[in-house]
C-alpha cells in the first residue's frame, strides 16, 4: 500500500501547474456553456426543436442503470484529469490538444443554441414518465447507489425532457481525453489503454442511462476527432512555442543562492 501511494505521489509531482489549470478550465468552460445554452434554447425551443431519435435503434437500447450510471458520473472526474494527464506530454502537443478542446466546446455551444435538441423519455422508456418516475422505478434496488444516482441524474437533468443533446459533448470531451494520450510515448501503454476503455464506457453510458440518443453519441465523437485532426495538422502549439519559447514557464527565484549571499555578507566573508 505504501508503494502504491508513493507511485501516486510521484505521478502527481510530474504534472506541471498548467496541467491542473487546463483541467479546471476545460470542465468549467464546458459546464458554463452548457448552462448558458439553456436560456437561449428556452427562448425559442417552444416554436421548434429537434429530437434526434433513430426509432428502430434508440427504442431498443435498454435502460441499464447498474454500473453505467456510476460510469456516467465518473465522467466529471475523467474530464478533469484528461487534460491533466495530457500535460505530462510535450508542450507542443498539450497546447494543440487544449486549444482544439476549447474550439470544439464553442462549436458545440453554437450547435446547441442554433439547433435546439431534446429527448422525450416517453419514447425511449416505452411507458409514460411523470417527471422522472418510471425510469427511477426501473432501478430494482431502491437503496443502492445506482438508485440514488439515477434520482440525482433525472431530477437535475430535465425529468421527462432532456435538452442539449446534439452533439453530445459528454462523449466529445471524453474522446479528447483519449486522443490527448493516444500514441504518446511519455505515457505507459497501460495508461493509454485505460483512457480508451473509459472513453468507450462513458460514451455507452450516455445511451444506457437515457441521457443521449445514439446519433448524439456518434456526432459528439466524430466532431471531436475531426476538430482534433484539423488542429493536429495546423499545430498551433508549435507556432505558439516558436514565437514564445518561454510560454508556460514560470521562473523560480533562487532562494538558496540568496540565503548564501546574505549569510556570507553578515559573516564578512
Amino acid at each position: 500500500m505504501k508503494r502504491f501511494f508513493q507511485f501516486i505521489w510521484t505521478q502527481i509531482k510530474r504534472v506541471p501547474w498548467y496541467g491542473w489549470l487546463a483541467g479546471i478550465a476545460c470542465i468549467g468552460i464546458s459546464a458554463g456553456l452548457y448552462n448558458l445554452a439553456k436560456p437561449i434554447i428556452t427562448a425559442w425551443s417552444h416554436s421548434w426543436r429537434v429530437e434526434p431519435i433513430i426509432v428502430g435503434l434508440d427504442t431498443k437500447i435498454p435502460l441499464v442503470p447498474y454500473f453505467f450510471v456510476e460510469i456516467y458520473f465518473c465522467y466529471f472526474a475523467l474530464a478533469f484529469f484528461g487534460p491533466v494527464v495530457c500535460s505530462v506530454t510535450q508542450k507542443e502537443h498539450f497546447l494543440t490538444t487544449v486549444i482544439s478542446i476549447l474550439v470544439c466546446e464553442i462549436i458545440v455551444f453554437l450547435l446547441w443554441s442554433c439547433c435546439p435538441s431534446y429527448m422525450d423519455r416517453n419514447h425511449v422508456a416505452g411507458v409514460p414518465i411523470d417527471g422522472y418516475g418510471s425510469l427511477i422505478e426501473a432501478v430494482k434496488d431502491k437503496k443502492g447507489l445506482s438508485y440514488f444516482l439515477m434520482k440525482v441524474l433525472l431530477r437535475t437533468d430535465g425529468g421527462a425532457d432532456n435538452y442539449n443533446l446534439f452533439p453530445s459533448f459528454h462523449c466529445g470531451l471524453i474522446t479528447f481525453c483519449y486522443l490527448g494520450v493516444m500514441n504518446r510515448k511519455e505515457l505507459k501503454i497501460g495508461s493509454r489503454i485505460f483512457w480508451l476503455v473509459m472513453a468507450i464506457l462513458v460514451c455507452l453510458s450516455t445511451n444506457f442511462t437515457k441521457q443521449h440518443y445514439f446519433f448524439d453519441l456518434v456526432t459528439g465523437v466524430l466532431l471531436s476527432v475531426l476538430v482534433f485532426g484539423i488542429f493536429k495538422w495546423i499545430n498551433p502549439g508549435k507556432h505558439i512555442l516558436k514565437k514564445c519559447p518561454n510560454f508556460l514557464i514560470i521562473e523560480k527565484l533562487n532562494w538558496t543562492h540568496e540565503k548564501i549571499t546574505k549569510k556570507s555578507f553578515k559573516s564578512g566573508k
